[in-house]
């Protein structure tokens, strides 16, 4: 999940450049990532309240985000989590790519991506999000590395090799 998407169920368009919020959560996200954690909602909400980081670019985490306005951040996304029905987008399996495209066996399973939407919002970019009803209509970020180098991941994981003499 990005910043954006944390952000926006709570009702906050966050500017990436300009929001405090999003560049909080988005450091905290990058320094899990940096260090292989996972960090679920529960560690994002301990994680906001007590940052990993002592600044957030050359400014000390006091300064650009006070602890009492970092408060009412995670009180949001506790509220969030907390509220009843939320516990169903809890709940389930993860995505798991892996999965999708191999039986437990290692066996490939029938996977179609199609890539026909590349010229549709950004030029060789993936969408993140798309309308459910046709003609789909690609929305959310419209360029966004990671979805890109998952699709390209995707494919070099299933490519078969070429036969010999090929």
């Amino acid at each position: 999940m990005t910043a954006t998407s944390l952000l926006g169920l709570l009702g906050i368009e966050a500017d990436p450049i300009r929001s405090r919020e999003h560049i909080l959560i988005a450091t905290i996200l990058g320094e899990a990532w940096k260090a292989g954690r996972d960090l679920d909602l529960a560690a994002l909400i301990h994680a906001i309240q007590e940052p990993p980081v002592t600044r957030v670019g050359v400014m000390e985490v006091e300064s650009f985000y006070p602890q009492k306005d970092r408060f009412a951040l995670a009180m949001a996304l506790n509220n969030l989590l907390a509220a009843p029905g939320f516990d169903a987008w809890l709940q389930g399996e993860p995505l798991d790519l892996g999965q999708i495209l191999h039986t437990p066996e290692g066996k490939p399973r029938i996977a179609i991506f199609s890539v026909a939407h590349l010229g549709d919002a950004c030029v060789g970019s993936v969408s993140e999000v798309f309308d459910a009803e046709p003609p789909f209509t690609p929305r959310g970020c419209i360029a966004q590395a990671w979805g890109v180098a998952e699709l390209l991941r995707a494919l070099v994981k299933t490519a078969e090799p070429p036969a010999s003499g090929s």
